[in-house]
């Protein structure tokens, strides 16, 4: 968990002291089968479910960066174009992990005329700056992670194009409950308050996904 989250968690959980909250990070189809299954009662996404039964409310919308090893010929520069990268060892998240980003940054690739080549690392997006400090290759993050000061590592802009990843507060529509309304205001109400580098934060409306 990073950018907003940890914050927004804590503070509903300080709200709500009697409230036993169990967390679970998996990854975005994993956790779209535990909403199906009424394993969890909410699910915070990298992309909104896009079947029948559940609602979603967008919280964030934020870009892609690439993120480099500080010894790296391209760590001088300010931005870096997916041309850059064609003959680079790219450290990519499995697609089952988070579909819709995974094929976005693939397309981005395709545009200039080449396939990610190099290493297919499942864990989190943080896993991945460790891989990249250790000079296993180059990675695409989202933009709140480079709030994090890590040695050895550079962010960089991600341009042509520049790709973009939404989060999303996501529940089972037939299944809403007093608390889960709350967790969503709760969020809502904190990610526009806060302010995140190189990002937007968006309230859009709750809205259910076509059957």
């Amino acid at each position: 968990m990073h950018g907003p989250v940890p914050a927004i968690i804590k503070t509903f959980a300080d709200s709500r002291p009697d409230l036993d909250l169990d967390l679970s990070y998996e990854s975005t189809t994993v956790l779209r089968e535990q909403l199906a299954d009424a394993r969890l009662d909410v699910a915070l996404l990298y992309s909104a479910p896009k079947v029948g039964g559940f609602a979603h409310t967008t919280l964030c919308d934020e870009p892609f960066l690439t993120v480099i090893n500080s010894d790296h010929r391209l760590a001088s520069t300010d931005e870096i174009s997916f041309g850059d990268l064609k003959d680079e060892r790219l450290i990519t998240i499995p697609r089952e992990a988070a579909p819709e980003n995974h094929d976005a940054l693939v397309v981005a690739c395709l545009q200039h005329g080449f396939s990610p080549n190099g290493l297919t690392a499942p864990g989190s997006y943080l896993s991945h700056v460790g891989l990249v400090s250790a000079g296993l290759g180059i990675s695409f993050i989202p933009a709140s992670i480079a709030r994090l000061a890590i040695s050895n590592i550079s962010y960089k802009r991600l341009v042509d194009p520049e790709v973009r990843l939404e989060s999303h507060v996501c529940w089972h529509s037939k299944r809403s409950s007093a608390m889960i309304e709350a967790f969503v205001n709760h969020c809502v109400a904190k990610i526009t308050t806060q302010s995140i580098d190189h990002t937007r934060a968006i309230h859009s409306e709750v809205h259910e996904a076509p059957i």
